[in-house]
């Protein structure tokens, strides 16, 4: 059973719609802000090794090398146990940047004015 049918089942067939386009939407809309945060971590990672700026300022290059060089080798992989070490590393980087924006949050860093 989809999450569609279950919502017309349990709220309002005439509502589905919505759950469907969010569900639809959302994997989109997480995949945009992952390749734009990754494009920039790759951008000052190129821009620290050295490249030239003609290289690191390209975007459409940084977007074609992340994807062709990082992404889909690691889509291609079979066997995702390899990763685990990278995901607990995953895992503990969002944990301290979950950390930090508690304690500008606690510390009224982010208070308006």
């Amino acid at each position: 059973e989809t999450l569609g049918e279950a919502w017309s089942k349990t709220v309002s067939p005439s509502t589905s719609w919505i759950i469907q386009s969010v569900v639809t939407i959302a994997p989109m809309v997480g995949c945009l802000a992952n390749t734009i945060v990754l494009t920039d971590v790759l951008t000052l990672a190129l821009r620290v090794a050295g490249l030239p700026s003609a290289v690191y300022l390209n975007r459409p290059f940084v977007i074609a090398l992340l994807t062709g060089a990082i992404l889909y080798p690691v889509c291609s992989v079979k066997d995702l146990s390899g990763l685990k070490s990278t995901s607990v590393l995953g895992l503990t980087g969002q944990f301290a940047a979950m950390c930090a924006l508690g304690k500008r949050l606690w510390d009224r860093s982010y208070a308006l004015p």
